[in-house]
């Protein structure tokens, strides 16, 4: 969980996340999922949606990419990380 939690944080303090790569930005947006599973894109934009102010630069980022066809679907959906992050949760938990 500490390695995607320095992968969000070096991306979040970025100036302009736009001029990121895309493999960059991608590690960062998969770990959004993972770190907070419950959140969905499509409340991004949504004042009700739950999502924190200093994620949502990253899910208007995230959407622009898939707009212009550089994401995938899949990539805007990160469903397998969000079930990554509770399966990390869960295995915290029994140990």
């Amino acid at each position: 969980m500490r390695k995607r939690e320095l992968i969000l944080k070096e991306v979040l303090n970025c100036k302009d996340i736009k001029k990121l790569d895309k493999s960059v930005f991608l590690k960062a947006w998969k770990a959004v999922y993972f770190l907070n599973p419950s959140l969905h894109p499509d409340d991004a934009t949504n004042p009700e949606g739950g999502w924190p102010k200093r994620l949502k630069p990253l899910a208007l980022e995230a959407f622009r990419r898939f707009k212009i066809g550089e994401f995938s679907e899949g990539d805007s959906y990160c469903y397998k990380e969000a079930v990554k992050g509770l399966e990390a949760r869960r295995t915290l938990l029994n140990e």
